[in-house]
């Protein structure tokens, strides 16, 4: 067994060096136990240890590892710098999946603008009616909940927190078209 192999085994919960025959540095035979620890049979996990697929070129689905992490990091009271800065954490966390994919329409300067009149996106019809103006107090209310501000709407994804709200809305009016 080379080195690597060694270590991805090692590495995993439930095969350790304790499947090991103490002294022998030789591996059981599968499906038996180690000599010295009382005989009988243990389960053998199956193991692959050919090299790992590489990383998608497609989307990825965020894991709950990912989600965990970037509540973490988006939180208010882990933010530093001014709200910009940590605007733009949040939205890179929470908006770009939408925005910079194609789902969504491209965000910068969005503030002062009509709602639904950038050229290029197919904008819900509840939007296209709304006839609201993006200003801070109107992105405010929509990024707060976006179903209740316009129903009908395409977004359905929510900012409860004013801190990041606020942080999100200064970010978007420094970014220029």
């Amino acid at each position: 067994m080379n080195q690597r192999s060694q270590r991805i085994i090692s590495s995993l919960p439930f095969m350790g060096r304790v499947d090991r025959a103490p002294g022998s540095g030789r591996r059981p035979a599968r499906g038996q136990a180690p000599r010295g620890t009382g005989g009988g049979r243990v389960p053998t996990p199956s193991v692959s240890l050919r090299e790992p697929p590489p990383p998608s070129r497609g989307r990825r689905i965020p894991t709950l590892a990912t989600a965990l992490a970037v509540t973490i990091a988006t939180s208010p009271a882990l933010a530093q710098g001014g709200d910009a800065v940590h605007g733009k954490q949040v939205y890179e966390a929470r908006c770009t999946m939408c925005h910079a994919g194609g789902q969504g329409p491209n965000l910068a300067g969005v503030v002062g603008r009509k709602a639904a009149s950038a050229p290029g996106y197919p904008y819900s019809a509840a939007l296209k009616a709304a006839h609201i103006v993006w200003t801070p107090a109107n992105l405010d209310a929509f990024l707060a909940a976006p179903t209740r501000k316009v129903p009908g709407t395409s977004m359905f994804v929510a900012l409860p927190a004013p801190a990041d709200r606020k942080a999100v809305i200064a970010y978007l009016a420094s970014m220029k078209r």
